[in-house]
């Protein structure tokens, strides 16, 4: 524990602002510090970091249930919220999120107006969800929340879409194979696999529902922690 030099509130070894009074703490803990000959000579050039925003996920995923293209705006949001993030300091091993703002837009535009949603936003989940990850993972001291890995939800989200392609393609066979038969058998047996495959896809939904607002809750405790200023904001 250290002393916040201005007010004398004890505050954590990697803490960057005193949760108190909002001061700036000088450690040599590994964080990155601006030259300050270079903060000098240099004031024109320096941009005053945007405060950075902890979202309510609750309030974004009811209104898209009602209004699905508030889904996309959210996930640009959050996009947004990662590139601020990466303009505070952080620990010296941790990388550069390196957010480019236009290729998520490109993204976000051909998987609504190409029709190509399906393919394109699980690659869009997983850099959303990889970059925060990583993040996390290369920070000294570990926080409470964690953010499931990138890597991890698009195995899973793959497994998925295996499974889905086996099962449709199991169905269209036994239709073909039975000729649309009524018997008794091949009913039940068609139900079953409508069934597995709602579940599947039910199941995979509550999955993406439960890491969606574990990855808000971290990147909100994030925000918490190093930027006194932060604005709660649920929704615009």
């Amino acid at each position: 524990m250290r002393k916040c030099e201005n007010c004398g509130t004890e505050v954590l070894d990697d803490n960057v602002f005193c949760h108190n009074c909002g001061t700036q703490i000088h450690s040599n803990t590994g964080f990155k510090q601006p030259d300050q000959e270079y903060l000098n000579h240099n004031k024109q050039f320096i941009v005053t970091k945007q405060p950075l925003i902890a979202r309510n996920f609750w309030y974004w995923y009811l209104l898209s249930i009602l209004l699905s293209p508030l889904m996309y705006l959210y996930l640009y949001y959050n996009f947004e919220d990662l590139k601020n993030l990466d303009e505070y300091e952080r620990p010296s091993e941790t990388p550069p999120m390196n957010i480019d703002m236009t290729k998520i837009l490109i993204l976000g535009a051909i998987a609504i107006f190409c029709g190509l949603a399906a393919f394109i936003m699980p690659y869009i989940y997983y850099l959303k969800l990889e970059k925060l990850y990583q993040y996390i993972e290369s920070q000294p001291s570990k926080q409470q929340t964690r953010t499931v890995s990138g890597k991890k939800f698009a195995a899973i989200s793959i497994v998925y879409f295996i499974a889905i392609m086996i099962l449709y393609v199991v169905m269209m066979l036994g239709l073909t194979v039975f000729n649309f038969s009524s018997d008794a058998g091949f009913i039940a047996f068609s139900m079953s696999l409508y069934v597995s495959i709602f579940v599947i896809i039910i199941a995979f939904t509550i999955y993406n529902i439960f890491h969606s607002n574990k990855w808000q809750k971290a990147y909100n405790e994030i925000a918490y922690s190093i930027c006194p200023k932060t604005i709660k904001q649920d929704l615009f």
